[in-house]
């Protein structure tokens, strides 16, 4: 479970509004934005809703039932996002905006200003408009493919065999990522999983590092946004310890 919501439920939603070659990494949900999964749904209705595809030929007409798929996977992802407004409910309110998109791609980029809170490199380079929604998904994604799973470390470490890993994967009993069905399996203890969780994160690429091989980005660039980064996040630590005085 993610909060109140089902993981598999989740990860089929964001398939239907995302694209089906997105295999959402667990940071990806904490990414979700109101404004990433309103642009997401818009471009998918265009895609599947009947009145848009009227004047197609029969044979290449979208079903109704696709647009009602697309329909619920906005419901699920919207009604997910706002139950994780509360936990930010102690961070000053900012001013409101509206998200703008390019003209020639509909990719979505933040227009107003930073979030008054910490913000990691991903989030801050898309706070600050240099990349889309979008392409922060994909650079999660990127990210995600290229560290080792869980499974084949725990392999190499001994921990699990191949038969087990196959148990967890092919798991219906529990919901959750691999490492919990594994721990709540009793294949794996907490401290276990820890450690395994520590390792993954050590071996997986700088999420920046995407921006720079795919051209957004120079290492010039990136170097300087990444000082901005930091500046950002000091003065959000400052103004707390001010108000914990």
């Amino acid at each position: 479970m993610i909060g109140l919501f089902n993981e598999a439920e989740l990860r089929s939603a964001c398939k239907v509004l995302f694209g089906n070659d997105l295999d959402p990494p667990v940071e990806f949900f904490s990414y979700l934005q109101p404004e990433g999964v309103k642009a997401a749904f818009r471009k998918r209705a265009r895609e599947t809703h009947p009145d848009c595809c009227a004047g197609h030929s029969a044979r290449h007409a979208t079903p109704p039932e696709a647009f009602h798929r697309v329909t619920e996977a906005y419901n699920v992802l919207s009604a997910f996002v706002k139950q994780k407004r509360p936990a930010m409910a102690n961070t000053p309110p900012k001013e409101r905006h509206q998200p703008r998109k390019s003209t020639n791609d509909g990719h979505v980029y933040h227009h107003g200003p930073l979030p008054r809170r910490h913000l990691e490199i991903g989030r801050y380079l898309y706070y600050r408009g240099v990349i889309s929604y979008q392409s922060l998904i994909s650079a999660l994604v990127w990210q995600r493919s290229q560290r080792p799973t869980l499974g084949r470390i725990a392999r190499n470490w001994g921990l699990l065999t191949d038969e087990a890993v196959q148990a967890i994967l092919s798991c219906k009993k529990f919901s959750g990522f691999f490492g919990e069905k594994a721990v709540r399996n009793g294949l794996l203890t907490e401290h276990q999983l820890s450690l395994l969780l520590t390792h993954q994160r050590s071996k997986q690429q700088k999420l920046g590092k995407y921006f720079i091989q795919s051209g957004y980005l120079t290492d010039r660039e990136m170097e300087a946004l990444i000082l901005d980064m930091h500046k950002h996040n000091a003065q959000i630590r400052n103004q707390q310890f001010r108000k914990a005085k």
